[in-house]
């Protein structure tokens, strides 16, 4: 447990009540509880990333505890729904690729990967400031705000006025909903932070399905899916997820699939997931 976490550059909490309760609680045994003092104290809040589970703590004001003092001004990722799964895999990696040295350098020369089949990661996105008017409306369309589309051209918002806005209140003056605009205004700074939107959704070969429906695994289309690798995410599937970060963190584009690490346990939990990045 403390090897992992000495050895690791980033570490991904994700944030369930029973988890939050049990690294708050009185029981100093508890390994959720061990491994976030210990992860808060070898390596801060600063390489920490939350990674919320449940639609229940989308609302950091219900966290408490350690989890809350130390994550809690921290920008989440949101996994509390399977929607747009492809999406939030890409910003975690981004946000892992933000804090770590690319996976692709540790564990490159293991996954026997040719060096012509790898691409810069930044490539995969691209920045909100940088999005035309047809890329901006095929990210909102992606994001299920297609409705906002009218409201936005009418006010002449492009991608670089949306980078720009810094609270709720300045999206509603673009004659949005309340509610849309929150929504909005959050996956911009989502965007922001994982620089950019990512270009599978911004591409016109992108089919119409694409915009409303996620694939249940986000493989390389020039390459067989390994038989090992989960066949869908689901909500509580973090092998799923792990696979998929590994994939996307280290490239978009491969010739050979990936092989998932051998399952480990997660302490305190009976949830099976890949052994550390």
């Amino acid at each position: 447990m403390c090897s992992g976490i000495d050895r690791t550059q980033a570490v991904l909490v994700f944030v369930t009540k029973k988890y939050v309760n049990k690294v708050a609680g009185t029981n100093t045994r508890d390994n959720c509880k061990k491994e976030f003092r210990y992860a808060e104290m070898k390596k801060s809040a600063q390489f920490m990333i939350p990674i919320v589970m449940e639609p229940s703590m989308k609302k950091t004001s219900t966290w408490s505890g350690a989890v809350a003092m130390n994550l809690g001004s921290t920008l989440y990722v949101d996994f509390s729904s399977d929607d747009n799964f492809d999406e939030m895999v890409s910003n975690l990696c981004s946000r892992i690729r933000g804090i770590i040295t690319p996976v692709c350098d540790i564990i490159g020369s293991s996954s026997n990967l040719p060096a012509s089949s790898t691409v810069p990661a930044s490539s995969a996105f691209k920045p909100l400031e940088q999005l035309t008017e047809e890329e901006l409306g095929r990210w909102l369309k992606s994001i299920k705000l297609f409705q906002l589309i009218p409201n936005l051209k009418e006010h002449d918002v492009s991608g670089e006025i949306l980078a720009l806005c810094e609270t709720v209140e300045e999206i509603v003056e673009f004659g949005c909903k309340t509610a849309q605009a929150r929504l909005l205004f959050r996956k911009v700074q989502e965007a922001k932070a994982s620089g950019g939107v990512s270009l599978s959704l911004l591409s016109d070969c992108t089919p119409a399905s694409a915009l409303t429906e996620v694939p249940a695994t986000a493989l390389p289309a020039n390459g067989p899916a390994p038989a090992s690798v989960p066949a869908a995410p689901g909500k509580y599937n973090l092998q799923a997820i792990a696979y998929h970060i590994i994939h996307l963190t280290c490239t978009p584009l491969v010739t050979a699939p990936l092989t998932v690490p051998p399952a480990a346990a997660i302490p305190g939990t009976d949830i099976p997931c890949p052994s550390p990045l």
